[in-house]
């Protein structure tokens, strides 16, 4: 039997080739056989694997596709006959195998993860369903508001499947996060009508910690920031702080804002601050910008109540804001620019009351 294994033109990835008789003994092999053979049973349980090929009725197949003819070692086998002996031309398909499972993989961890999206969305979407039952005797045009939620928070839902696929593909990233910005304000313009047209019930007294808040806004943001070229840093402290205030209004609010401060951003920090006081109970939330801060215009019409419908959203926090017993400043920095800033006592349970 001729080995021609050390043949120097001869790669790692070159194609090996295994003759044999009409008896199935070995006449020559061209190749580094050892490449598709386990430790255990050596040349000899694959030429053995190779020959069991050809046992049958009828002619054996000309093309034997992605055998795993050792452990984790996958071949494509090409079976040629020559008169009285058969050559096997092996092809490794081991790359080629692993990623077909890692892609196979990848769609059942997104089949995952799409269930288990649907199933916690009811509870952790920022704003979800389960708070239309505090607005009851809302008028029609409100009610039609609230029913637009439903397939917001599915949209939302369905991006978030669809990011944790694409993996770095930035093309599909700035599509995914378009969609997920475009609904996140839409979500934030629902809540806006409801509190502007509906008659809601009392802010709730929700417990909650800092760490909950800021990861919030890492989530809801994060991609929509990278993708306009902007880093996205949000304080808070450690070990996370508890408060008691109404979470959902808070986090329109923080909606709000944060919206109005990316639009037009192309570069630069976005820096919220969360700086509570657990012995005077109150939360201190700094939204800034580095370098140079923002345009005194930015955020003017939350500090001016300017005419209603000039911002809906910064109106609408302004009410918030105002009925949760919060001080709200536009700070001026010493380098320019200025910082929006607004302080929450804990514990506030009053009537939020649409603006107006």
């Amino acid at each position: 039997m001729k080995d021609r294994r050390s043949r120097p033109d001869v790669g790692l990835g070159a194609p090996v080739v295994v003759t044999v008789d009409a008896h199935g003994e070995v006449l020559d092999i061209v190749g580094d056989l050892e490449r598709f053979c386990d430790e255990a049973g050596g040349q000899a349980q694959t030429i053995q694997r190779l020959l069991d090929l050809l046992v049958g009725d009828g002619d054996p197949p000309d093309i034997v596709p992605a055998l795993e003819i050792a452990e984790n070692r996958f071949v494509d086998i090409h079976i040629v006959a020559e008169d009285e002996t058969r050559h096997f031309v092996l092809l490794d398909a081991s790359d080629l195998m692993r990623t077909l499972r890692h892609r196979q993989q990848v769609g059942y961890d997104v089949a995952l993860e799409r269930d288990r999206t649907r199933r916690r969305l009811p509870a952790t979407h920022q704003m979800s369903a389960a708070t239309m039952p505090r607005y009851q005797g809302m008028s029609a045009l409100a009610a039609v508001i609230g029913d637009m939620r439903g397939p917001l928070v599915e949209v939302l839902g369905q991006a978030r499947v669809l990011e944790s696929g694409v993996g770095s593909d930035e093309t599909l990233l700035h599509s995914i996060a378009a969609i997920r910005h475009a609904a996140i304000r839409l979500d934030a313009m629902c809540m806006n009508g409801l509190i502007a047209f509906g008659d809601p019930s009392t802010v709730r007294s929700d417990i909650f910690d800092t760490q909950s808040i800021a990861a919030f806004i890492q989530d809801t943001f994060q991609l929509q920031a990278r993708m306009q070229g902007v880093v996205l840093d949000v304080r808070a402290p450690a070990p996370p702080v508890r408060v008691t205030l109404d979470d959902i209004a808070l986090r329109l609010v923080l909606i709000n804002l944060i919206v109005r401060a990316l639009e037009g951003l192309s570069s630069g920090t976005l820096v919220v601050t969360l700086s509570p006081d657990a012995v005077r109970r109150h939360l201190d939330i700094e939204i800034g910008c580095e370098p140079g801060g923002f345009d005194e215009d930015c955020f003017g019409e939350l500090i001016t109540a300017a005419t209603p419908g000039a911002h809906l959203g910064l109106a609408i926090s302004r009410a918030v804001l105002m009925q949760m017993h919060g001080r709200l400043e536009l700070v001026e920095r010493q380098d320019g620019g200025f910082e929006i800033w607004f302080r929450l006592p804990f514990g506030a349970s009053v009537p939020i009351a649409g603006a107006s």
